[in-house]
């Protein structure tokens, strides 16, 4: 029996929102702010600090909600090696993922959990996204994406087409495939196209 949407459960939260953070003290206390906002509650926050040399781990720890947790690498270990670190310590069914400098809307996290509960055969599923300007004013572009898996998975011969930071999968499946970290900048991309091999996304 799944607990209540709105009644969060520290210990086995339905989702872990994972948020990488290097030198983002101007944003990262939006990005945690529009999770705590979420209309679905059954979550934790997983924040790793990647040596960030600015206030990040400051504005982090100025948060007091019991759901968030704090890690910070000893030094900077890059993106692929954080990202693996933190599918590894998330403890979620599933893991959402959301950037630094991102805010995700008050509906993600229910809209995805119910239909990744819904769609049993489906690994992993993204969004759409509007841009912002750094003051974080909505712009008028909107990052477009393919939604049917045998689209997605013929784009993915070509770009990558799907946002990383609107992305909630399954959490032991992304686990098991993991980040490659000789793929500094593309490394969720690579995973994409793996994950497509065997799953619908």
């Amino acid at each position: 029996r799944h607990p209540s949407p709105l009644m969060p459960s520290p210990q086995n939260p339905k989702v872990t929102v994972f948020i990488p953070v290097h030198n983002r003290d101007r944003y990262i206390g939006d990005a945690i702010q529009s999770i705590l906002a979420q209309d679905f509650q059954d979550f934790d926050i997983l924040l790793i600090d990647d040596g960030s040399t600015d206030r990040s781990v400051e504005v982090m720890r100025s948060f007091h909600d019991p759901r968030l947790t704090i890690v910070c690498n000893e030094s900077n270990l890059g993106i692929p090696r954080t990202r693996n670190r933190g599918l590894e310590l998330a403890r979620g069914e599933y893991i959402a993922l959301l950037d630094s400098d991102d805010r995700a809307s008050p509906n993600r996290l229910q809209k995805q959990v119910a239909y990744l509960d819904a769609h049993p055969d489906c690994v992993q599923v993204g969004s759409w996204c509007r841009m912002m300007d750094e003051q974080g004013a909505p712009l008028k572009r909107i990052k477009r994406q393919p939604a049917h898996p045998d689209e997605i998975k013929a784009e993915l011969l070509f770009r990558c087409c799907m946002s990383n930071r609107t992305i909630m999968g399954r959490t032991e499946i992304l686990r098991k495939f993991g980040y490659r970290n000789d793929f500094p900048r593309c490394q969720d991309y690579d995973l994409h196209v793996r994950l497509s091999s065997q799953f619908k996304m």
